[in-house]
């Protein structure tokens, strides 16, 4: 355990006597908001106001989950890369209003991907490259830790439970990783993972809590447009 695991138990956040709960967020709206505090800080997590002033225009702020059918794939998913290229070029160009009033567009500034392997990595930036996309920034989940953007993408990869790498099943569904992944994001959160790798069967309570805070993700988005029409009020 971390020695914060350690401190707080089975608790998620720390009680009074143990210290302070920031209990409001500067960086997200409250459609992103309202997932990461029901999740993983038992609805406590508020948003400032000065949150809402914030959105991209013309779309649906919040959280998305884009399906991506493939097979076979571990620490690595062309497949996946190609639909990150296809979000981000639907996303560029787009108006967005900042919190001073000021309105300005898009750019690839605007956007960080985050993916669980190395591998994954380096394959979304090649994609990136062939399509002629520069100056996204593309890393692991723990490299983002403590950044953010108006846009976020996370990229799972794996096709399915069986295809996860060798002891690497609890890395993929770890809450706190999901949690930093969602909650760089101010306006949009993209979560692009094959629909297949929640079909599993948990074998203990531990990867039963784990694999909710995924298929949460799912139930919220089930019944909703295709991404690309999403991406439009």
């Amino acid at each position: 355990l971390s020695v914060l695991e350690y401190l707080l138990g089975k608790e998620n956040n720390a009680s009074p006597e143990q210290g302070y709960f920031l209990g409001e967020t500067w960086r997200m709206r409250p459609e992103i908001n309202d997932f990461i505090s029901q999740e993983f800080y038992n609805g406590k997590l508020g948003t400032k106001e000065v949150v809402k002033l914030r959105e991209i225009e013309d779309i649906r702020n919040g959280v998305y989950f884009s399906e991506v059918e493939h097979q076979d794939c571990q620490k690595e998913s062309g497949e996946e890369a190609s639909e990150v290229c296809r979000i981000i070029r639907s996303l560029l160009g787009m108006k967005y209003l900042e919190e001073k009033g000021t309105e300005r567009l898009i750019t690839q500034d605007d956007v960080i991907v985050l993916a669980p392997y190395g591998d994954q990595v380096s394959r979304i930036n090649e994609e990136l490259y062939q399509e002629q996309i520069s100056g996204v920034k593309v890393g692991t989940v723990d490299k983002f830790q403590g950044q953010e953007a108006p846009i976020a993408i996370y990229s799972m990869t794996s096709s399915t439970p069986e295809d996860i790498p060798t002891g690497r099943y609890e890395f993929i569904f770890s809450p706190n990783r999901l949690n930093v992944a969602v909650s760089r994001a101010k306006c949009v959160a993209v979560i692009v993972a094959s629909p297949n790798l929640v079909n599993t069967q948990p074998k203990s309570i531990i990867d039963m809590e784990n694999l909710n805070h995924v298929c949460r993700i799912f139930q919220d988005t089930k019944g909703r447009p295709p991404l690309s029409e999403a991406f439009r009020k």
